[in-house]
């Protein structure tokens, strides 16, 4: 294993997870807990060879105000070819903070861990920031796919993406 991918590692999942203080104050907020949400979203990345798309659809259980469990399907194209699917499954925490009366600005951060058809599995960390409305939501996510720290012979990626929803996210 390579100990600076390690060390990288840990260092993202770090100050993903300590970007977001951990308060009362909520990224989700429903009438009882769990609550459970879902959205889709698309995203670029690059892993220092070639440039990908990856597209998503995500269930969301909220075990509370600051805390969620994500499982996100997701489809990987372009490049150099190498097209695959699978899982990313990962816990996040974070904190909402009112901008008006139905709208809010919220951070999350989190880590996880990717299951692919390749059979090449890997933690990640990931990070975003969105701004919402009552039937909107508008932001930008990051995750590091650490696929050094298992020893594969993939390096590690990068993923940028953007999310806009309206009718393709809801909670319930």
């Amino acid at each position: 294993m390579n100990r600076r991918a390690l060390l990288t590692g840990f260092a993202l999942f770090a100050m993903a997870t300590l970007l977001v203080p951990i308060t009362a104050a909520a990224f989700e907020t429903f009438d009882r807990y769990p609550g459970f949400s879902y959205d889709v979203g698309g995203s670029t990345g690059f892993d220092g060879n070639d440039t990908f798309f990856e597209a998503n659809a995500a269930l969301n259980t909220h075990f509370s105000p600051w805390m969620a469990w994500r499982n996100s399907i997701f489809y990987r194209g372009g490049g150099s070819g190498d097209d695959f699917f699978g899982l990313d499954t990962s816990a996040l925490f974070g904190r909402r903070w009112p901008v008006g009366e139905q709208t809010g600005f919220s951070l999350k951060g989190g880590g996880g861990y990717r299951f692919t058809s390749k059979g090449q599995h890997a933690p990640f960390a990931e990070a975003g920031a969105d701004l919402a409305g009552d039937s909107w939501r508008i932001g930008v996510n990051s995750k590091y796919i650490l696929y050094e720290v298992v020893g594969s012979d993939r390096e590690n990626e990068f993923l940028i993406g953007i999310v806009l929803s309206g009718s393709t996210s809801g909670r319930f």
